[in-house]
């Protein structure tokens, strides 16, 4: 009697902590799904929840050091220079500051593998999934804020932009899925429905019909996947000698670079002809122009700043524009130290090409991409200093 009430004992106790790992799994995915939305509703939860997410983190270990010195030198260098631009400005502009806890909160989850690896990879799929559902539902005639069409002369088609923003963020939630598909192949971690999802993603990445992630993801191919990458090239070329008037039409489109150009108007009012040494170094203390100067400019119903060099320099000045120039540089040659020049490539077409079209410094889609790319320097540097032939996943559990 004894021997069968400890096997059901065992067994109750095994299947309570099997409900319990997936209830808390499932609310870490949704956690995440959240954090990747900033559409979904009038709030910013994509803000909320990454918040949330670092408070819980240091809560449940406590004792791990969620930071170290360098990087909480990097982050307070931020908040000086914000609060400076700040002060000079007599202005307190909260959305400068939310950069401050994207990096945070991205140096944070990256010393958590398994919330990366695991629940990120599919609150990022469930996003992306949602994205595609809501383009079949505007080709059928359904249209609403969750896509956006492409381009004049393709009236017919729409660009996916699931629960964020514009169709840039949402292409880069596809290209950090396929960054974090690509290092959980390489250790080992894929199956059968990581393959579906990579189909999903293409299908997405494709139907966003976005030059500039179509050319980042072309980049990622070339490096991770050189097969499909000539394989596109070879369908490219015959596609172009049967569609080269419509192809080329898309491609030269310059519709949206003239709106880009059009949207500097303010950048330069408010920046480059305030003609003032404080404005210059400071900045104006502030993502957004002022009304005065958004009266003046072509686009008179948007405020925001979608260049990502005119956004650093509006807002934090030259000082903010060369720090972050300096910092990017400094990760990015810490791949080429490990000798992973692929990701020192993505790196920099992700820092210095991708922002010139949209900005997503106040954005999640920036941060959770830098986690995924903070785990890969970790994963790799770690594998490259380890026992030759000591697997990864014993790297990632000891992470």
């Amino acid at each position: 009697m004894e021997s069968e009430h400890n096997i059901i004992t065992s067994t109750t106790n095994k299947v309570y902590n099997w409900v319990y790992t997936g209830i808390f799994n499932l609310f870490l995915v949704l956690t995440l799904f959240f954090s990747t939305t900033n559409t979904l509703i009038e709030f910013p939860i994509d803000k909320g929840m990454i918040f949330l997410l670092t408070v819980m983190i240091a809560f449940i270990k406590p004792q791990d050091p969620l930071i170290n010195l360098k990087e909480l030198s990097i982050i307070i260098i931020w908040f000086a220079i914000a609060i400076t631009s700040s002060l000079v400005n007599v202005t307190i502009v909260p959305m400068i500051f939310f950069p401050i806890l994207g990096l945070t909160f991205a140096l944070i989850i990256k010393r958590h593998p398994k919330l990366i690896l695991h629940s990120l990879h599919y609150a990022l799929m469930i996003n992306i999934i949602f994205g595609l559902i809501f383009d079949v539902l505007a080709l059928a005639g359904l249209t609403d804020q969750h896509v956006s069409p492409v381009v004049k002369g393709f009236t017919f088609l729409y660009s996916p932009r699931g629960f964020t923003a514009t169709v840039q963020t949402y292409g880069t939630l596809c290209i950090t899925w396929l960054l974090l598909y690509q290092l959980r192949k390489e250790l080992g971690m894929t199956n059968y429905i990581d393959k579906v999802f990579f189909i999903i993603n293409t299908i997405a990445i494709l139907a966003s019909f976005n030059r500039s992630t179509l050319i980042f993801w072309m980049v990622i191919l070339f490096f991770k996947h050189r097969k499909l990458f000539f394989a596109i090239i070879f369908f490219l070329c015959i596609l172009m000698i049967k569609l080269w008037n419509e192809i080329i039409t898309f491609t030269t489109s310059a519709s949206s670079l003239i709106a880009r150009s059009q949207l500097l108007q303010g950048f330069n009012l408010s920046f480059i002809e305030s003609h003032s040494i404080l404005v210059y170094l400071f900045g104006r203390g502030s993502n957004q122009y002022p009304p005065e100067i958004v009266k003046r400019v072509r686009w008179f119903n948007r405020s925001d700043i979608e260049n990502g060099y005119a956004m650093l320099l509006h807002s934090y000045g030259s000082i903010g524009l060369l720090v972050y120039i300096t910092l990017c540089f400094s990760f990015i040659f810490q791949f080429i130290k490990i000798r992973r020049w692929a990701e020192a490539v993505i790196l920099f077409y992700f820092f210095f090409l991708t922002q010139y079209f949209t900005q997503e410094f106040v954005s999640v889609t920036f941060d959770l991409f830098l986690a995924v790319m903070f785990l890969t320097y970790n994963i790799y540097s770690r594998q490259l200093k380890s026992v030759k032939g000591q697997p990864a996943v014993f790297m990632i559990q000891k992470g």
